[in-house]
């Protein structure tokens, strides 16, 4: 073993740094503020397994965020989704535990989860409602603060950070259908018309309606996937709005979807009833209800 290294950690992009073999041994923790070659490692593995960190314009127009080596707000909230999507405790904190479950999900260097396909668990993008197969072309789990895009022959195409609403306009788990697809001069109409600022939809709107897969019937829901001029709260969970992404990801979301595709919003990828019971005429089911 070269100095510095951890028998703990397994991942080629975590081998050789001290600061991180002591925090797998449990001699040290990363915590807000803290800098350095380490943390860009941590963040580089959130956003290679979809736990987007992006730059945005600060002051004086200067970029701040994205991996920078930095662990700041931005970065805590990607870990602390992460720790929610692998069962542990949310506290934004890089400690053994933490990144040890990082080691093991993470890619090899230079790949992204996407590409070469998730060590951790994935959506089933087939539902099976009886002998009828539908499609799943999105998976949106609300926690973890990800959005999965499949190809339509199932085949993972994409995994996107994105920020849902948490107050009094919350986005419900249950199953979905798009109902529209609307370009940017849509998007910033309906911004204006309804909170009296373009840029609040971002660039694109995915319409999304309730789905029943038994009946093949949908029903208004009033959500969506949208994209949002305001790239600091990817990631944190909005007080209104739906489910919104940075621009350059819900504009390859747009493009890949078509009115009629099923879209299925989850809290985990792992737990999700859908129709939600508390709409009128729905069966609670769970997740596992659907797997092919």
């Amino acid at each position: 073993m070269g100095a510095g290294r951890s028998e703990l950690l397994r991942n080629e992009r975590f081998a050789g740094d001290p600061t991180l073999a002591a925090v797998a041994r449990g001699d040290r923790v990363l915590r807000h503020g803290d800098r350095g070659p380490a943390v860009a490692a941590v963040q580089q593995a959130l956003v290679d397994g979809g736990f987007g960190l992006r730059r945005w314009p600060g002051v004086h127009g200067r970029e701040v965020g994205g991996v920078d080596g930095i662990l700041g707000t931005q970065t805590s909230r990607a870990v602390r989704r992460f720790q929610l999507s692998r069962g542990l405790p949310p506290d934004g904190d890089v400690d053994a535990p933490t990144l040890n479950e990082l080691d093991a999900a993470s890619p090899s260097p230079g790949h992204t989860a996407w590409a070469e396909g998730p060590r951790f668990p994935s959506p089933t993008p087939v539902l099976t409602v009886g002998k009828d197969t539908q499609v799943l072309r999105v998976a949106v789990a609300l926690e973890e603060g990800r959005t999965w895009l499949f190809h339509p022959d199932g085949r993972l195409q994409g995994i996107f950070a994105h920020a849902a609403a948490n107050g009094p306009t919350p986005v419900h788990v249950g199953l979905k259908v798009v109902t529209g697809l609307y370009d940017q001069s849509v998007a910033e109409s309906e911004g204006l018309r309804l909170w009296d600022d373009p840029g609040v939809f971002g660039s694109r709107i995915v319409d999304l309606a309730w789905w029943d897969p038994e009946s093949r019937r949908s029903w208004p829901g009033g959500e969506m996937l949208h994209g949002t001029s305001d790239r600091r709260s990817v990631g944190g969970t909005p007080h209104v709005g739906s489910v919104r992404h940075y621009d350059e990801d819900i504009e390859a979301i747009w493009a890949s979807l078509a009115v009629g595709d099923l879209v299925a919003v989850t809290a985990r990828v792992s737990d999700a009833p859908w129709p939600p019971a508390h709409h009128a005429g729905a069966v609670t089911r769970t997740w596992d209800d659907f797997r092919a």
